[in-house]
């Protein structure tokens, strides 16, 4: 997804890391994606985390929306 910057990327733990930019003023946020097996396929996990201690207005939410939107097309 544009915005995100790879940090880690661990197929065999099923993990991805990466970094995220607002565009306003450029403040961090860290975004943590794992695949684990489950008897129906698989199950997702995600999160995103602020690094600055401000409201986020929202913006973590609709990262991780979007990422499911992607995983799901």
């Amino acid at each position: 997804q544009a915005g995100l910057a790879l940090v880690t990327d661990d197929p065999r733990q099923g993990r991805l890391e990466a970094t995220a930019r607002s565009l306003l003023f450029g403040l961090r946020s860290d975004v943590v994606v794992r695949i684990l097996p489950d008897p129906r396929g698989a199950r997702i996990d995600m999160r995103a985390v602020d690094r600055a201690s401000t409201p986020d207005l929202g913006a973590n939410c609709t990262r991780i929306g979007r990422l499911m939107g992607f995983m799901r097309s």
